[in-house]
């Protein structure tokens, strides 16, 4: 009987862990092309409708001219080729900034980062 208890629990508890990662995981993916042909032509718009946690950002490959900011969002952005997709920051500052209490679902991945003046990092 307890076999069969502590069976029935281990299933319980992976359920859970599995429901509360799926739930991560199936967040939206909004796409991002700055030649057009996509609902969004900047990454930092594409940012700031993504849903607080979840959600995955692709990028086309292209220059992007801007800074971009997670703003607290747990959100993937990646790009789909890191030879070709830049993101230059015009020299206006840090391209890429994680201040809001981003965490370790807050990802930027396969990027190409120029022309940025980064400041206040630790």
């Amino acid at each position: 009987m307890k076999r069969f208890i502590m069976c029935r629990f281990a299933y319980f508890a992976v359920g859970v862990v599995l429901l509360v990662w799926g739930s991560f995981a199936m967040g939206s993916t909004l796409y991002v092309d700055v030649g057009g042909g996509s609902a969004y032509t900047s990454i930092q718009a594409a940012i700031d409708a993504a849903a607080d946690s979840g959600d995955e950002i692709e990028v086309a490959p292209g220059t992007y001219y801007e800074n971009i900011n997670f703003q607290g969002k747990a959100v993937i952005v990646r790009s789909q080729d890191v030879a070709t997709t830049i993101i230059d920051g015009g020299g206006l500052g840090s391209v890429v900034t994680f201040n809001s209490g981003e965490n370790s679902f807050s990802v930027l991945d396969g990027f190409t980062i120029t022309n940025g003046d980064g400041t206040g990092g630790n």
